[in-house]
Formats: structure tokens, sequence, C-alpha cells
């Protein structure tokens, strides 16, 4: 196991060192012991274009969580893998907003700006994911009957799904089906953190609202009176309406291809959709026809702070909107125009990253006039659309293709990381607490792996046990091993025939 993770931490090393830059995400949780876990994954983008996320290794923090702490495991992991250039390589790093990370002075990524190459220039981007999130949790706290309408979701899903919820199922399963109602199970109640899951579990309970009440009519727990009332159904339908922009949006912004351009439109396409809702009745409203002026003002106060919140807490994407140049869909429409349009910007670019880029200015400038020309020709639509047509010709794009890939490895959420906390609680459970970090790692290297059973070749891994498994023969001693090992057998044979025949004599 440990030979076959080296050599899936062998191939990776290979293809970053081929790389020209690199972007990193990294977040922490604890494990199934409350051990502190840093996740790191590391992006790169080929020599031919490609874009690829991958799992670099975990750092064991313990008791010592502080940004110092966590700095120097990130040293020493890319020390361990053989990644002794990650100095100069290094230009984004994308996080959540914790202070341990993101703190002025003394967080994790002042840092490592400190000790990277490009200095304050290395990009740090709060991930959009996690953003995302907060902005809704912030939007909720404006609003104070939010508080009351979680609370009120949290104990019904409670009264489902804990002590005696077997029970209480029962019951809501033959309303539904004495009324013709499509019953769906309800999922966990802690599953309402991220938009998505919480979406679809308001989604259930307004699908079984009727049947539920019908249940809470006869129920004497005052503490879900409320779920029967008329503001409590709609707001729900309010929610409904908000809870599926944003999941939509979550969702996007988890993509692992997702580029500044499509996240600045992910973003207006969310503003534009809460405004609209701001002024029309959404298709949930419609649907159940239910009003409620103390819901409909909370449904107005909520949108507004959302759309407050989008504006102020993605502030972070500014620092890299000069990347758009590369965007296709922002350049002008006209002809003319594409002659001057991005020059002083990728000028900037190239001054701003000049301790790790040795271009001349000359050359870029020429070869981004003759990429703005090809791609307005070929009708080119995104960054990818650009790759491709320097892949055709690469010779004639060899500096301005630094710049375009230095633009795609900007990594613009860590949903990988928190993907990667579930294959971790997967590989170490309840029933194996006690696995080493070595060994540990190397499963999250094997687990994480892009390579299957038809794509992984294991000779290199046998190889490599071969030569490091010290209580294995080596190769040409076969014939004087197996004769020595079958004269030992024979001599312990003969050693316990005569032990067996002393024992009897002597009873």
């Amino acid at each position: 196991m440990q030979t076959i993770a080296q050599t899936i931490s062998g191939e990776l090393r290979l293809k970053l060192k081929s790389a020209e830059f690199w972007g990193l995400l990294f977040d922490g949780s604890e494990d199934i012991t409350k051990t502190e876990q840093e996740i790191v994954y590391i992006v790169s983008v080929s020599s031919n274009g490609e874009f690829t996320s991958d799992f670099l290794g975990l750092i064991e923090l313990g008791a010592d969580r502080t940004a110092q702490a966590i700095t120097d495991g990130l040293v020493k992991l890319f020390q361990e893998a053989g990644l002794d250039d990650w100095k100069k390589k290094l230009v984004a790093v994308c996080t959540d907003g914790a202070a341990v990370n993101v703190g002025v002075y003394n967080g994790v990524v002042p840092k490592l700006r400190r000790l990277a190459a490009v200095g304050d220039s290395l990009v740090n981007i709060l991930c959009t994911a996690h953003t995302l999130e907060n902005c809704a949790k912030s939007a909720d706290r404006n609003v104070p009957y939010c508080e009351t309408f979680n609370r009120s979701v949290v104990k019904l899903l409670q009264f489902y799904l804990q002590k005696g919820g077997a029970k209480h199922t029962a019951v809501l399963k033959r309303l539904c089906h004495e009324n013709g109602i499509p019953f769906v199970k309800l999922g966990k109640f802690h599953n309402i953190r991220w938009s998505a899951w919480r979406h679809e579990t308001l989604l259930k309970i307004s699908r079984l609202l009727p049947a539920i009440k019908m249940q809470l009519a006869t129920s004497d727990n005052n503490d879900l009176k409320h779920i029967c009332s008329e503001r409590f159904h709609c707001f729900l339908a309010n929610m409904l309406d908000i809870g599926n922009i944003l999941k939509i949006t979550s969702i996007r912004f988890q993509k692992e291809k997702l580029t500044i351009g499509e996240c600045k439109d992910e973003l207006m396409v969310a503003i534009g959709q809460f405004t609209l809702l701001l002024d029309a009745e959404g298709h949930y409203r419609r649907t159940h026809t239910v009003s409620n002026d103390d819901a409909d003002r909370d449904k107005t106060n909520v949108l507004r702070g959302l759309i407050e919140e989008f504006e102020i807490r993605y502030d972070s994407l500014k620092s890299s909107d000069h990347f758009l140049v590369f965007d296709p869909s922002t350049w002008p429409q006209e002809m003319q125009g594409i002659h001057s349009f991005g020059n002083t910007t990728v000028c900037n670019i190239l001054q701003k990253y000049e301790a790790t880029l040795q271009l001349d200015r000359d050359t870029i400038l020429r070869e981004w006039m003759r990429l703005k020309q090809a791609g307005k020709r070929l009708a080119a639509t995104s960054v990818y659309d650009l790759l491709q047509i320097i892949n055709c010709n690469p010779d004639a794009y060899s500096s301005i293709n630094t710049l375009v890939k230095l633009s795609l490895t900007l990594p613009l959420s860590s949903a990988a990381c928190e993907r990667g906390f579930s294959h971790l609680n997967i590989i170490k459970t309840k029933y194996r607490s006690r696995l080493s970090h070595a060994r540990l790692s190397a499963l999250m290297h094997i687990h994480l792996s892009k390579k299957t059973t038809e794509t992984f070749d294991p000779k290199p891994a046998v190889d490599l046990w071969m030569e490091t498994a010290s209580r294995r023969f080596k190769q040409g001693q076969g014939g004087a091993s197996a004769a020595s090992s079958s004269t030992m057998q024979e001599v312990e044979i003969e050693d316990s025939e005569e032990d067996t025949e002393e024992d009897s004599e002597e009873e």
C-alpha cells in the first residue's frame, strides 16, 4: 500500500514539475478522533492546457492549530513531495474566510507571501462556495423571523429522526397514503448546513406539509405548533424560491474548472434573479397560492440582504479582475476596438509577476495581438477556446501561452477539500480510529487518485516494493533461498519429532 501511494505521488511530482505555476487549496477539519487535519490540494495546468486539481497531502496539526503550524506543515509537505521550487511557482491560494488563514499580519496567507517569490502579488481568493454560505447566513441574521423558522425546521426534523422518530414517521407515511400525498423520507437534520442540502430538505417538508399539519394537529408538542401557521407556510414557499437560486449557484461554484469569468457571470445571474423576486411572485408562491404580509415582508428583507452581501463579500475577486482580459466574452464587439483592448492590462500582469516570469514585453504584445485576431476570427467564447488556438500553433504563442495558463491556475473554490473530508471520514472510521498519519495519508493518496484498475500500471509499485522490502530476498538468490528455506523447515520438523519422542519416553 505504501509503495502504491509512493508511485502515485511520484507521478504527481513529475506532472507538477512540468507545470509553470501552482495554485494551492487547503482547509481544516477534525476527524473521528477529534484530531485536526489539514487537507491540501494543488492546482496546475499542463503543457497542453489541461487543468487538474490533485490531492497533495495531509497535515496533522493536533493541539497546535496556529497559522505558523499550518505554514510549517505546508512547507514540510512541499519538501516531502520533492517540490523544492514551490516558492517560485506558487502564485495563488484559495481558502475559506477563517482568521487563522487570512489574518492580515499573522495569517497563513501573509506568511506564504513572505516566502513566495511573487511576494505581495500572491493572489488570495476566498472560496466562492464558502462565501455564498456566509452571505446566506448574514442575510438570515438580519431578519429576526429567520431564526424562528430555522429553529422550527430543526425541531421538526428531530421529531421524525431522533428518539421516537420511527413511530412518528410511520404515522406520517400512513397519512400520506390515505390522502394521496407522495411520501418522501426526510434526510438528516445536520445536512442543512449547505444551501443545496438545505433546499432539498425544505422541498421535502413542503411536499409533506399537508400531512405534517394533520399529524401535528393531534400532537401535544407545543414546539411544533408554529409549523401549522400560515406565516410558516408562506415563508417556506418564499425560501424555496430563494433557496433554489442559492442551490444552483452553490453547485456551479463547486465546479473543478471554474474560471474568473464564469464566476463573475454566475454572481450577476444570481443577483439578477434576486432582483426579479423582489418585483414578482416566485414559482412556489404561484403553486401554493398562499400569502402572508409578515412573510412577504421578511422575504423582501432577505432578498435585499442577499444582494447587499453578494456585493460586499465577493470583493476578494476584484484582485483577479485583470485576468478577465483572457475571457473573449469581455472583448469589444467591433474589430476596431480589439486592437487596443487589453494591452495595458497584459503589460501590468507581466510587471506584477516579473519575479516569476522572464518574458519580453514586445514579444508578449505581438503575440497578444495575434491571439486576439485569431480568437475574434474563430469566434472564441472562453479562455479554453484560446488554449485550443494556442495548441494548434504553439510556436506562434509561446510567450502569451504562459500568461493564459497563469490565469487558469487561480483556484476559486476549495470545494475539493470538503469532498476530501468526506473521503477521509470513509477511510478513518470509529473502527479504524488508530490509523497512523503515514498510513492514513497513503490511503488518501490511493483513494483520491484519478487512477482506476484499468489505467493504473502496478509494475512500478511492485518493483519499488521489491527493492524496499528488506524481508524479501534479492533477485538471483531465489534458488539458494528456496533451498535454505526447505532445509530449515526439515530441521524444524526433525527437532519437533525428537522433542515429541523425548516427551513420550518421559511419560
